[in-house]
């Protein structure tokens, strides 16, 4: 019983600090904040549902990433909807990227973004962050991971990072090819919420070590 209990005590608070990190937000994460949609080419209607800008966003090149309305009737073939809201951004090649702004040396942090693969695509997407004084997936400081996307289906994708510096960080996400490349905001895990549920697992175990 013992040792059952001190096994159960570890695991709770093995739970609590493993999410004792800070989650990043992102501004505009799902891109609802959006400047006037002026493209349709291949958008199925009359209408305009896309464009050529990602507010409080860096676009690598030109006309190579923007925000997009995939709802009907604008979405074409197995575009996925939304997951938050009504818009998410595209990205054909290069990257986005953000201000993530001062992070401190030694401080755990994680980022969270969804994924997906537009039509029967499933081009590889590559999150990651840097530091410097503009935003780039070729810098040599910096961490990233990459995930395989699938066609038509959102996943989550998410970096933990510890950073090894204090300054100004960046968050990049970027399109390895092949096929374009749609991101959108994700709910993340309240850690306060885990970390009250490991605490409360703890006094209720030693109330029952107490009365063993």
């Amino acid at each position: 019983m013992k040792h059952f209990v001190l096994l159960f005590a570890t695991v709770a608070l093995t739970a609590g600090s493993t999410y004792a990190e800070s989650v990043l937000p992102l501004n505009n994460a799902s891109f609802e904040n959006q400047n006037a949609f002026d493209q349709n080419a291949g958008c199925n209607t009359a209408n305009n549902c896309y464009n050529y800008s990602i507010i409080s966003w860096n676009i690598s090149g030109s006309q190579t990433a923007g925000t997009f309305d995939p709802s009907p009737p604008f979405a074409i073939g197995a575009t996925p909807p939304a997951l938050s809201g009504n818009n998410v951004a595209f990205i054909q090649s290069g990257f986005i990227s953000q201000d993530l702004g001062t992070l401190t040396s030694g401080d755990q942090y994680a980022v969270t973004v969804a994924v997906a693969g537009r039509n029967s695509s499933s081009p590889t997407s590559r999150i990651g962050v840097s530091l410097g004084s503009s935003a780039s997936p070729t810098f040599t400081d910096f961490f990233q991971t990459s995930l395989v996307t699938s066609a038509s289906i959102w996943q989550i994708q998410t970096l933990h990072f510890t950073a090894n510096s204090t300054g100004n960080w960046f968050f990049f996400v970027a399109n390895d090819g092949p096929g374009q490349l749609l991101v959108d905001a994700v709910a993340e895990p309240n850690s306060l919420l885990l970390i009250g549920i490991g605490l409360t697992c703890v006094g209720l175990l030693k109330r029952m070590t107490h009365n063993a």
